[in-house]
């Protein structure tokens, strides 16, 4: 199975980050990593992606901040922030950032 499809998988963990990408990879997308925020903010002004997956807490820039400036910069991505069942925001947060739920 090939999909045409690039993921930007943005977290700090590299077990997580292993396991998702193997999970991924083996439904065959194309997954490009990033450790930050701030990569990934730069990974999406030099690359092409159809998804990011980016994790709540990081070091830096949070998952919420690079969502809200994913969605400032009007790049029409979907973005699904991982999060654990700690993980508190506000809906207002939440909706400035652009995510949907």
């Amino acid at each position: 199975m090939t999909n045409s499809h690039n993921i930007l998988l943005v977290a700090n963990e590299s077990a997580e980050t292993t396991a998702f990408e193997k999970v991924l990879s083996g439904k065959g997308y194309s997954v490009t990593t990033a450790p930050s925020g701030e990569d990934a903010l730069w990974k999406l002004d030099h690359g092409s992606y159809d998804c990011v997956f980016i994790e709540a807490v990081m070091r830096g820039m949070s998952g919420l901040d690079v969502a809200e400036e994913i969605y400032a910069r009007d790049l029409r991505l979907p973005v699904v922030v991982m999060a654990d069942v700690a993980f508190e925001a506000t809906q207002e947060s939440v909706a400035f950032a652009g995510v949907a739920e």
